[in-house]
């Protein structure tokens, strides 16, 4: 496992952390190059959740908050089934 992979994986767990102290978190999925191993300096954290009650915008915002991301972007809306953000974690990287 490289450097850069090792870094976007303690970030992934500084956002599962703060999520599980504010959703109902039964499992995390680490995708993408971060969860394959083989991340570089331009990849970014695909995290999924799977939850007892989709969560809603608010908790949402205060996991982001509480991680110190920022310019959060919705790419839809709540469903019955789905809920999330993207969101710039680059302020984290500076904590």
């Amino acid at each position: 496992m490289n450097v850069e992979t090792e870094y976007l994986r303690s970030l992934a767990g500084r956002v599962l952390q703060a999520a599980t102290m504010r959703v109902s978190v039964r499992a995390a999925l680490l995708a993408g190059s971060a969860g394959r191993g083989n991340a570089d300096r331009f990849s970014d954290i695909d995290l999924l959740f799977y939850v007892e009650e989709v969560p809603t915008n608010a908790a949402i915002a205060q996991v982001r908050k509480a991680v110190c991301g920022v310019e959060p972007l919705r790419r839809h809306e709540p469903t019955d089934y789905a809920n999330g953000e993207e969101f710039d974690w680059r302020a984290c990287a500076q904590r």
